[in-house]
């Protein structure tokens, strides 16, 4: 029985990675894949890892390969346009996360985004970034939040 679970349920897949960074959402990230001349290996290291390594592997490109806590923080918990809120579901059944953000007023007919369904928590966040961005609702994942006066 395992103990603990394995980096690659915890980190984003490499296919969404690569979405992620093509959005150019905000690369910042304990782990990452690696690669060079467009070839991304399926294998992820840290960041802490990366900087205290050979020459050789310091010349492979970095792709962000966020965790799901990572994901959480560019995820806004509301969308206040649309009034609605998110929810994190755990499939148990079918072992898999679904995503959504859903009306704050329980009108079963509203607008609300989702659900994104996936096998891990981060890959499921990172659909709903995506999703977001492509429908123009997340503008300030691409440089940092603006700060507080």
């Amino acid at each position: 029985m395992e103990t603990f679970m394995k980096l690659e349920k915890q980190v984003v897949s490499l296919e969404l990675a690569i979405k992620l960074k093509e959005a150019g959402i905000k690369e910042e990230s304990l782990f990452a894949y690696y690669g060079n001349a467009g070839t991304w290996h399926d294998a992820v290291v840290s960041m802490d890892m990366y900087t205290t390594v050979d020459e050789e592997f310091k010349e492979h490109k970095l792709l962000p390969a966020y965790t799901s806590c990572e994901l959480a923080e560019l995820l806004p918990s509301a969308l206040e346009r649309t009034a609605t809120w998110l929810t994190i579901t755990r499939q148990w059944k079918k072992g898999s996360w679904k995503i959504a953000y859903v009306p704050d007023d329980g009108e079963p007919n509203a607008t609300h985004y989702g659900p994104i369904e996936a096998d891990t928590l981060a890959d499921a966040m990172a659909k709903m970034l995506l999703h977001l961005k492509e429908k123009e609702l997340l503008p300030f994942i691409i440089k940092d939040p603006p700060k507080p006066a």
